[in-house]
């Protein structure tokens, strides 16, 4: 639990990082909105996450064609990881007033299908799909893709909190 507890942090730390760079500019919103997801794969816990677009050089097909290699020996009921979503508010002056972290379990494909969404969609399937099917990210259209989506489950969250946090 220790290791979720600071993998999330890292993700919020990330989401609070992108922020500061816009402090410095003249826009004052209510709050600003900071977020960054990445992967985890469980065969690899300290490879990816919150450095899961940089990890390995190149685009995000060189990344998933490298992932698939070292997942090769991997055996299938052992192919699973989660995609984690930090989101953090503050506000103009820099306080942290909410933060969440989200997650989608995955089961990692054994090779790329679909051509929909983006970076590792095409070998992340999410669990808990109906029938047990390994359906893809990349096959899924964008309103399917919401429903297990680690974004949709943060924003979700951020939603309910901004409706009880009116300013």
């Amino acid at each position: 639990m220790e290791i979720a507890t600071q993998k999330a942090r890292a993700y919020a730390e990330a989401g609070r990082e992108a922020l500061r760079a816009l402090q410095d500019q003249e826009v004052v919103p209510v709050y600003l909105i900071g977020e960054d997801s990445g992967l985890d794969v469980d065969a690899f816990p300290d490879l990816m996450g919150v450095r899961s677009k940089r990890w390995h050089p190149g685009t995000d097909q060189d990344r998933v064609q490298e992932l698939l290699r070292r997942m090769a020996e991997v055996q299938e009921h052992l192919r699973t990881g989660h995609y984690t979503c930090g989101m953090v508010a503050i506000t103009p002056s820099g306080t942290v007033v909410w933060q969440h972290a989200a997650t989608c379990q995955v089961h990692i494909t054994t090779q790329s299908r679909g051509s929909e969404g983006f970076g590792y969609d095409p070998i992340t399937a999410p669990m808990g799909q109906v029938g047990g099917a390994h359906v893809t990210f990349g096959m899924m259209r964008p309103g399917i893709k919401t429903r297990f989506s680690h974004r949709a489950l943060a924003t979700t969250q951020l939603a309910e909190w901004l409706k009880n946090h009116r300013r």
